[in-house]
């Protein structure tokens, strides 16, 4: 969240069930949900019209995700996304633009 809220402004954590969301103004931006090793799965929702970049930024670090139509899924943990701040600062930005209606 520390990362992301450069970009998203004032984000906050929503505990929901089984999964843990980053929260926009009553929207949730992305969510964590917890796999093995400490690992989490991060999906966030993006319209397709920017899909294109995100997997751009992603290809260009190496990072697996899978596609699906109006989202994105990333296997995280701790250490990956500090090593990659400046890539989830990106892909903030673009699920804000998305979120915006900039699609």
């Amino acid at each position: 969240m520390s990362i992301t809220s450069s970009v998203l402004g004032q984000p906050s954590l929503n505990y929901v069930g089984a999964y843990v969301a980053i929260t926009v103004d009553g929207n949730n931006y992305m969510w964590l949900h917890k796999r093995t090793s400490d690992k989490s799965l991060l999906t966030f929702r993006m319209a397709p019209s920017l899909q294109d970049e995100a997997a751009g930024l992603l290809d260009g670090n190496n990072i697996t995700y899978v596609r699906k139509t109006k989202s994105i899924k990333v296997t995280v943990d701790k250490e990956m996304i500090e090593r990659n701040a400046e890539l989830f600062t990106k892909i903030a930005a673009l699920i804000k633009k998305s979120w915006q209606g900039g699609a």
